[in-house]
């Protein structure tokens, strides 16, 4: 996993549960029929990277603190995100990950978050003579 300062638009997020809310921003809806590609997994997808961010849900207050936003930037999003649209959905996923481009690095900033949150362990890093490091504390 990439730790250095990552662009939005890297073949790597593309690769990610990301990948759904950027294409619904853009008014792609996955047609297929089933697998990766679908109409329901593109939704959960985006339900998914929403509940991540703290869109949904009621810890949106601590979600904008871990994060490092301005709660009214959050806030926003959050009322997008609720919104029955796919599009608008996916449009205030992008919006939240947009405004933490360009900080800190992306990738360790969305472990701490998911882990503030509840929805995964607490990231490491390997150092150079293979221990184990916090990304956080």
């Amino acid at each position: 996993m990439p730790y250095a300062r990552a662009s939005l638009d890297t073949a790597f997020m593309a690769l990610s549960v990301f990948a759904a809310a950027f294409d619904a921003s853009n008014g792609e809806r996955w047609c297929g029929t089933g697998g990766r590609q679908s109409w329901t997994s593109q939704q959960h997808h985006i339900a998914r990277a929403g509940g991540w961010l703290g869109l949904c849900g009621g810890l949106r207050e601590r979600a904008a603190e871990e994060l490092g936003l301005a709660l009214h930037e959050h806030v926003s999003a959050a009322l997008r995100f609720s919104q029955v649209g796919y599009r608008a959905r996916g449009e205030a996923v992008v919006t939240v990950l947009k405004l933490l481009e360009g900080g800190e690095a992306l990738w360790p900033r969305l472990l701490r978050i998911g882990h503030a949150l509840g929805l995964c362990g607490r990231g490491y890093q390997v150092g150079g003579h293979r221990e184990l490091r916090p990304l956080f504390r």
